[in-house]
């Protein structure tokens, strides 16, 4: 088995990772669907791209320089993952790439001042690129337009929503899988 990634749409990404689940038996240890359908009908962040933060924001609010900014709630009381229209829901740019590691996929996205109630304009920048070695590899990057509550990470984090399953196996351990 060969690992792959699918892009499904700007924002999510399908990918399967192969290990040793059983002596002589590969298996994918990456929890996701098999078709767009099943991404589209809402799912628990499987493969997106979750942003302006990766995590709650406890009561959908945070205070910089004095001043309250009230968040979209979508986990009850609190912002989960960037609000009701996180990163996983908007349109990306996408630019595929041919690099000396592989073949590449950038995403490039605005989200600007205001949205989902987050201060300032933030470019995001994802790349994925599945190397020669046969790994996935993620790069992020990004630049604002204004000063963010410290520490930065805890306000600009956008992650990718990685689901492993571990495979109850004897030799996994010894794996070279990406999560031990």
């Amino acid at each position: 088995m060969r690992n792959k990634i699918t892009i499904v749409g700007a924002g999510m990404v399908g990918a399967s990772c192969a290990a040793w689940l059983a002596e002589r038996e590969l298996g994918d240890i990456v929890l996701g669907f098999d078709n767009l359908d099943a991404y589209l009908a809402g799912h628990p962040y499987f493969g997106a791209t979750v942003g302006r933060v990766a995590n709650r924001i406890g009561g959908a609010k945070f205070t910089l320089d004095g001043k309250e900014y009230l968040l979209a709630p979508n986990d009850g009381p609190n912002t989960l993952h960037g609000g009701i229209v996180g990163f996983d829901k908007v349109v990306w740019k996408a630019t595929p790439l041919r690099t000396a590691a592989g073949p590449a996929v950038r995403f490039e996205y605005l989200s600007r001042d205001g949205e989902e109630g987050f201060p300032g304009n933030l470019r995001v920048r994802v790349t994925y690129t599945l190397t020669n070695d046969n790994a996935l590899r993620i790069d992020y990057s990004f630049g604002r337009s204004r000063k963010w509550p410290e520490p930065e990470a805890a306000i600009t984090a956008p992650a990718a929503e990685a689901n492993w399953v571990r495979p109850a196996a004897p030799d996994f351990a010894s794996s070279t899988s990406p999560r031990k």
